[in-house]
Formats: structure tokens, sequence, C-alpha cells
């Protein structure tokens, strides 16, 4: 059987969320500032874009502090070598691929 206690602690709580969705509906707006799909997938290029160039960056910087503290060790000139040069060529593939991306957009007009 439902007590009154019940119904006196539930039913304030259930008004209030009543209220708060249609005070909710009105004053909604937007966190993500887009309306479009392609707007959104545009800043989501650019994040990811904005991500790997700072990861390459930081894989230059440490390539160059394992090159500048090998002290004459031809394996960790060697290692230190590799990782900055495959940082640059990640990079140059990250460039590309904007590149590409930018100009089929262009091309079909999407934006």
């Amino acid at each position: 059987m439902i007590s009154l206690k019940k119904i006196a602690y539930t039913m304030p709580a259930g008004l209030f969320l009543l209220m708060a969705n249609t005070a909710w509906a009105q004053g909604f707006t937007n966190p993500l500032g887009v309306t479009k799909p392609e707007d959104f997938l545009g800043n989501i290029i650019k994040f990811l874009l904005g991500l790997v160039g700072s990861l390459a960056l930081i894989a230059i910087i440490w390539g160059g502090i394992v090159y500048i503290t090998s002290i004459g060790d031809d394996s960790r000139i060697k290692h230190a070598k590799s990782v900055i040069t495959w940082a640059v060529v990640g990079l140059a593939v990250v460039i590309l691929a904007y590149t590409i991306i930018q100009t089929v957009i262009e091309a079909l007009k999407i934006t």
C-alpha cells in the first residue's frame, strides 16, 4: 500500500522534473555551436589535425633530446634520427591528407 509519506516525498520531485523539462526546452543552446553535420565534421577534423600536429612536435622534440644526450652512442643516434624522420613523415602525411580533403570538399562544394 502506498503511504502518504511516500507520496509527499515523490510528488515534489516529479513536479520539479516536469517543470525542468519545459524550462530546458525553452532555453536550450547548442553547446557545439554548429547546426550542420558538415560543420561538426570539420570541427572534428581540425581538432584531430591539431592533436596529430602536437604529437608530431613532441616526437621531434623527443628525438632531438635523445640525439643531444646520446653522447656519441651510435645506437641512440640512430634511434633519435629514426624518431625525427618518422615524426616528419607522419606530419607530412597528415598535411597531405588535409590538403586532399580540402580539395575534395572544394570540388564538391560541400561547405
